[in-house]
């Protein structure tokens, strides 16, 4: 776990990406020191171009000069050169970066728990920026023209975005283990998604690496081919449907419509899931005075539980009840309840069960 002072070095773009309105506050943050105030005596040589400083050799800082009618005007500048300095792009669109704080904020990932960037980042921001960026100098000319240079440390940069790559590493690889996948197919698509999420950030940091010259670690997954294999695992995932109590198979038949229309596989032997269904009928036969007859009245009650069968785990519950109906001849009443059920299924079951899967497998 970083200390509170290499966290300030961290705040500069864990995401390696974030508004340039921000960046001014978290360079001026990350400084080593207090900047001192701009001067207006003879104006010195680095500002005259060529991003050189005698204080920061190239060897060991990357910097860039910027200049514009304000302070901040002028840092924003000088970060927009520096991040242009790079041969190899460092943006991260805004969906990859929506997806990327939702996660870390809801404590989804593991990583929040090693690395708590939330106190030292602003996730509000939006366009590029460098971990270890410091404003180290600055200059006003006569004519109110402000001059600053941001200066990146080559050595701690590659440091602390190799260890970022190397900790994103290890959750991936914790998040994607295959027998967690087998043991819950729903908790591995989660997971496999998690882990894109964390994977989607690798091509900004990589860049960053190229750009000053470090090697990028081999065999870094990107998000795209975790998300391909959650989609693999989601529709590899088979439920069993054990019914008790049914009438000719109607209630089985009821579900398997509404699981094969999310797109589920019924299988009857080693499934992922089972749903078992019980299904009660109570019949009672009353003589009806106004009919002059008597009539067999039946109340039925459903039960079905989605369970994961090698933990034993009960998902999601669903209940029938209230469902009652009388006619003269028994076998017509139970017709009766079990078209009702049947329709109630169809009209419920889908419902509830995509909002479980919404929760236990939210898009990523």
């Amino acid at each position: 776990m970083f200390h509170k002072k290499s966290f300030l070095f961290l705040a500069f773009g864990l995401l390696a990406a974030c508004l340039v309105p921000a960046l001014t506050a978290c360079a001026s943050a990350g400084a080593a020191s207090p900047v001192p105030p701009a001067r207006k005596n003879a104006r010195p040589e680095w500002t005259r171009g060529g991003d050189r400083h005698p204080m920061f050799p190239e060897s060991a800082y990357l910097t860039a000069v910027g200049s514009g009618d304000s302070r901040q005007s002028a840092e924003r500048n000088a970060l927009e050169n520096l991040a242009g300095r790079f041969n190899m792009a460092i943006h991260v669109d805004e969906r990859t970066r929506e997806r990327y704080w939702h996660t870390i904020e809801n404590g989804d990932i593991h990583w929040k728990e090693n690395i708590d960037i939330l106190g030292y980042f602003d996730k509000r921001s939006g366009v590029d920026n460098l971990i270890g960026v410091s404003i180290e100098d600055s200059f006003q000319d006569d004519g109110g023209t402000f001059f600053v240079l941001a200066v990146l440390d080559r050595k701690k940069t590659i440091e602390v975005y190799s260890d970022i790559i190397e900790k994103k590493r290890k959750e991936i690889d914790d998040l994607t283990r295959p027998d967690a996948a087998e043991r819950n197919p729903f908790e591995g698509v989660d997971n496999f998604r998690k882990a894109a999420v964390l994977a989607d950030m690798n091509p900004s940091y990589a860049a960053v690496l190229s750009g000053l010259g470090a090697q990028v670690p081999p065999g870094l997954q990107s998000g795209n081919e975790l998300r391909r294999k959650a989609d693999e695992i989601r529709r590899a995932i088979t439920i069993g449907i054990n019914v008790s109590g049914d009438r000719d198979d109607m209630v089985r038949a009821a579900f398997a419509k509404v699981l094969t229309g999310l797109n589920f596989k019924t299988v009857d032997s080693d499934p992922g899931y089972v749903l078992e269904v019980s299904v009660n009928v109570t019949l009672e036969r009353k003589f009806n005075k106004p009919l002059d007859r008597d009539i067999t009245w039946a109340d039925q009650t459903l039960l079905a539980e989605l369970k994961n069968p090698r933990t034993g785990e009960g998902l999601l519950t669903y209940k029938i009840k209230d469902n009652r109906e009388g006619d003269p001849v028994e076998s017509e009443v139970l017709d009766w309840v079990f078209r009702n059920a049947v329709r109630t299924i169809d009209r419920e079951y889908a419902d509830k069960l995509s909002g479980y899967l919404a929760r236990v497998m939210p898009e990523g």
